[in-house]
């Protein structure tokens, strides 16, 4: 990968970091649901229904962008 190219993937996720902060999607419990469980990497919760990925000691809130990316 070109440094050009990684440097433009790493501005289009903290552009996608902050659309989702700003504006957050209303993703149904039910679609949530489907994400939680063990991967590689950790942990996806979900409390209230909000998910949450845990990494060893580390919990981060995950910030829908649509009902298949998320944001943490």
């Amino acid at each position: 990968m070109s440094l050009i190219k990684a440097k433009k993937q790493r501005l289009q996720w903290v552009l996608d970091g902050i659309k989702a902060k700003l504006e957050p999607q209303k993703v149904q419990e039910e679609i949530l649901k489907k994400y939680v469980g063990q991967y590689t990497r950790g942990i996806v919760t979900l409390e209230d229904g909000q998910l949450f990925f845990k990494s060893g000691p580390k919990k981060f809130k995950m910030i829908s962008l649509s009902e298949t990316y998320f944001f943490s």
